[in-house]
């Protein structure tokens, strides 16, 4: 995907994964050919080719479906087509095979903010951003200040990225800075 040339990656990728062996799932051997369709259903959704995109995630979570990693692909590239409800259940059905509630929170809260719920995104953000992990109470804030300027309250957002995001950093093993990026697009726009 080098300056914006995803459909030539796309190319690219699926020589490789012809190319490679197919997974013995039932030992739950490391799947490289995995990772190459990760990489591919990203490069469809940057191509805007969402389509194509949801044929590699269904794919995928055929060829693995006790995978939370393909189901949560297959959950974005739904969500991204706009077919909410499937996005949950897709999320639902990944949360069998892992624990992991504190990133559903935040998976539910982005399904959220891309239909236009933000009172319910932002409940759940704001619930998260009080009682998860250092990594999940950050998440859930950078989330918060997304809602907020899609929403149009970009002070809101400012306060929130200058304040509570650069605050928590410290907590969170994403880095510091992040909070800068937060407030750098609040200002942008």
């Amino acid at each position: 995907g080098v300056a914006g040339q995803w459909l030539d990656a796309a190319a690219h990728l699926r020589r490789a994964i012809a190319a490679q062996p197919l997974p013995d799932s039932a030992r739950g051997d490391p799947c490289p050919i995995c990772a190459s369709r990760l990489l591919l259903i990203d490069t469809y959704a940057a191509a805007d080719s969402l389509p194509a995109a949801l044929r590699v995630a269904e794919g995928l979570v055929r060829m693995r479906p006790h995978s939370r990693l393909a189901w949560l692909a297959y959950s974005h590239v739904l969500s991204a087509s706009g077919r909410y409800d499937a996005a949950r259940a897709a999320i639902d059905t990944g949360t069998r095979y892992a624990s992991g509630t504190d990133d559903d929170v935040i998976e539910y809260a982005q399904i959220a903010i891309r239909s236009g719920n933000y009172d319910l995104a932002d409940r759940l953000l704001t619930t998260q951003a009080q009682t998860g992990n250092g990594n999940s109470r950050h998440d859930a804030v950078w989330f918060l200040v997304i809602s907020l300027r899609a929403q149009g309250r970009l002070h809101e957002a400012l306060q929130m990225a200058e304040g509570t995001m650069r605050a928590g950093e410290p907590s969170s093993t994403h880095g510091s800075g992040i909070s800068r990026l937060a407030e750098a697009q609040v200002l942008f726009e």
